[in-house]
């Protein structure tokens, strides 16, 4: 039996939704910090295009590290960006591009 280890400043992000206890999660993305650790858990997990998202209130560089959605399938992710788009209004993450 193989055994595969998540890393990554998301890791913990990727393998709470893995197991089932939440359905979708945020994380931090600066090289793949969101983005792999989905991967390896067979989770959806985005960066948004930097300037997409509003960094203001989090301790990030603000240079490399953005703020990515994780979530089991792209429809789900898409759910979460919709979410906050309501509860912020601000189309943030959905008027934008991906790396």
């Amino acid at each position: 039996m193989h055994q595969k280890g998540i890393q990554g400043s998301s890791s913990a992000s990727a393998a709470i939704l893995a197991s089932g206890i939440c359905p979708a999660a945020l994380g931090t993305d600066g090289r793949g910090s969101v983005r792999i650790p989905s991967s390896l858990c067979g989770e959806v997990g985005l960066k948004a295009t930097f300037g997409c998202t509003d960094m203001e209130g989090l301790f990030c560089s603000g240079t490399l590290e953005i703020i990515g959605t994780i979530a089991s399938t792209v429809e789900d992710r898409l759910l979460i960006e919709l979410v906050i788009y309501q509860v912020l209004g601000n189309p943030g993450l959905l008027s934008c591009r991906y790396n």
